[in-house]
């Protein structure tokens, strides 16, 4: 295919165009695919798994162009994107609910494993016998995926590499014409599509032979790492690169704040068009391995500007939740380093976030022996007047896993004030007076039996990320958990849970206690936000101690432009813009009485400017400026921030 790349009408049809253009073979694959769009064979459902790199989403691709030249409307999931809910999932397939013999196409199963059972029946149950629904993962699809008579219209196809002729085809079309390095380059790819793709842009360099010729799938994961830290990442801004490895998906806007002061638009594009990276709507995740690889040798090799790119970031994705955009919470939440944390960005492989569904109620009573209790019976009163506040987390096979009660204080109903489990706790609210601000979580079940620690880690974590869906809780400042006979989950002390002592109380049933987390004024977000910025050593911002300075303004002086931190900050007095102004005007005093007229004093005084002060500057704009060797600069950083933070002030 010839592709007019004139008449594109936008950059992306033209990348689209170019995707049609580099594609090769898999001819017998797009048969069975055509077969089935075109009403000539029965199948419906074509499952292809094979390993990483060996050309999934771009056959994907290739059967949607067919789909649509058959006219059929599509719709595209990508489990890359946080779908992790029945609710969202429902949501993405209701187009082809209602649609003329639609094509589906869903990338990334394995990432939506937890929700393969819902998946399956929205499929089977309520779209049109005409649908053709293509999944791709790594994994091969569990036998019982053909059960109850479906494999008379499924089929799975195994992907597997490419032969020589369709690798040499896709290098010509990449423009490797050098017959010696192509041969060289389709030894050592072993007929993988990525490694194809990766060597056709580094084919300026030689290519390592294989010594026992065609390589295994585990070696040539470990070569591809290899070329993509020496060759092709070389070619990719390297700041911009590394700010790909902390936050799970970039757009130009987080790099623009990450590296302030540097271009970001050519490099948001590079990366773009690296093979190691991958679009998602508008942004794009770096390959997890890569990301890995790379977050790793940033982290070792560089701590400093390490941790100041994860605050950047941190900061930056902070701000968008508080401006609206509320599932960055869980981008946020993947900052936090401590594995403790029960909540997180992405889907579980294992588990998802549901709401009260048909017989779940009788299936707790049965499995807890509760039936015939009083405080089950306000359970199932509480699920009758507000079903919508009833929380669920099941396993991938739709097995009940938890059920609890969440939702805001003010949406709960009446009479639950009167009973002991919500009215103890709503009348402490009351009189704190947080109601508007604060969230609740009682009556938490755990129904799966013989739950090993990492798996009731797994479902808390789940459900943590259902709660805040649920509530839209990403700003609200207090949590209130009840745990019945049986100790608070390690992972909701890693995120601040304190006893309300005040609260405990027992009945004729079971014992109650109450846990609180209060986040503090930026909500949950400024509590997530809050733990990575103690992860990366970076002190609160308190009021001015009565010997100096210290601590507290050189962790302003760090945050010198970010107004939400320094409008936090008692450094200076009155409230938003003013704070932020006096704030900024004691670290700048400070700066200005920690150094003299000496060459060295003026040295030390423009690497803080340049560091912290200047708006188009930085840690690597300081370093250019100064010309000095990392080492150096930084050992020279260090003894101006300890002037600065040895400056004596009053009280």
């Amino acid at each position: 295919m010839v592709v007019d790349r004139e008449v594109s009408h936008s950059i992306g049809d033209l990348a689209a165009m170019l995707d049609a253009e580099r594609f090769v073979g898999r001819h017998r694959e797009l048969a069975v695919v055509e077969a089935a769009l075109a009403g000539d064979s029965p199948i419906r459902l074509v499952h292809i798994h094979g390993p990483a790199g060996i050309g999934k989403s771009a056959l994907l691709r290739a059967a949607a162009r067919l789909g649509r030249h058959a006219g059929r409307p599509l719709v595209v999931i990508d489990g890359r994107s946080d779908i992790a809910d029945a609710q969202s999932i429902a949501a993405a397939l209701a187009p082809a609910m209602t649609a003329d013999r639609p094509l589906i196409v869903i990338d990334e199963f394995d990432r939506l494993v937890a929700l393969r059972r819902h998946i399956g029946e929205l499929i089977l149950d309520r779209m049109p016998a005409s649908t053709v629904v293509i999944f791709a993962g790594r994994q091969k699809p569990p036998r019982e995926q053909f059960g109850a008579g479906l494999e008379h219209i499924s089929i799975d196809i195994e992907l597997g590499p490419l032969s020589t002729v369709e690798a040499r085809d896709l290098l010509e079309r990449r423009s490797v014409g050098q017959s010696e390095q192509m041969d060289q380059i389709v030894s050592w790819s072993a007929g993988y599509p990525l490694a194809l793709s990766l060597a056709a842009e580094m084919s300026s360099q030689p290519m390592p032979t294989a010594t026992d010729g065609a390589l295994q799938p585990n070696r040539l994961a470990d070569l591809v790492l290899e070329r993509l830290a020496a060759g092709e990442l070389d070619s990719v801004d390297p700041r911009t690169l590394e700010i790909a490895s902390i936050a799970p998906m970039v757009d130009g806007r987080l790099l623009t704040a990450a590296l302030p002061g540097r271009p970001t638009r050519l490099a948001f594009q590079r990366l773009r068009e690296s093979s190691v990276a991958e679009s998602v709507g508008h942004r794009i995740a770096l390959h997890r391995l890569v990301r890995d690889a790379v977050k790793t040798r940033f982290r070792v090799s560089e701590p400093d500007r390490y941790r100041q790119s994860v605050l950047r970031v941190a900061d930056h994705l902070r701000g968008r939740i508080i401006g609206g955009e509320s599932e960055v919470l869980f981008e946020l939440a993947d900052l936090v380093e401590n594995p403790n944390t029960r909540i997180g960005f992405g889907p579980s492989t294992t588990h998802y976030a549901d709401g009260l569904g048909a017989g779940d109620l009788e299936i707790v009573a049965a499995t807890l022996g509760c039936a015939q209790t009083q405080w089950w019976a306000r359970v199932v009163r509480w699920a009758g007047s507000r079903p919508e506040q009833i929380l669920t987390v099941r396993r991938s096979s739709g097995e009940l896993s938890l059920l609890a009660i969440c939702g805001r204080f003010e949406q709960a109903p009446p009479w639950a004030g009167h009973e002991i489990e919500f009215g103890p706790v709503l009348a402490e609210v009351r009189r704190r007076g947080i109601t508007g601000d604060s969230l609740f979580l009682i009556d938490i079940h755990f129904v799966e039996a013989d739950l090993d620690e990492a798996t009731r880690a797994e479902i808390v974590r789940v459900g943590n990320i259902g709660v805040t869906r649920r509530v839209r809780g990403s700003l609200l400042r207090h949590c209130f958990a009840n745990f019945e006979d049986r100790p608070l989950e390690e992972g909701s002390r890693e995120l601040g849970f304190v006893e309300v002592p005040q609260l405990r109380r027992v009945d004729d049933e079971r014992s109650i206690e109450t846990w609180t987390a209060d986040y503090g004024a930026g909500g949950l977000t400024g509590g997530l936000w809050a733990l990575i910025r103690a992860e990366q050593g970076e002190s609160p911002i308190e009021p001015l101690t009565a010997t100096g300075v210290g601590e507290q303004v050189i962790a302003a002086l760090r945050r010198y432009r970010d107004d939400a931190a320094l409008e936090a900050s008692s450094l200076g007095g009155g409230v938003g813009a003013e704070r932020v102004a006096a704030v900024r005007a004691v670290v700048a005093s400070a700066v200005d009485d920690a150094f003299g007229e000496g060459r060295r004093d003026v040295l030390l005084r423009e690497l803080i400017w340049w560091s912290y002060l200047d708006p188009d500057g930085g840690l690597d704009i300081a370093m250019e400026r100064a010309s000095m060797s990392r080492s150096s600069f930084y050992r020279h950083l260090r003894e101006a921030r300890d002037r600065v933070s040895a400056v004596e002030r009053p009280r």
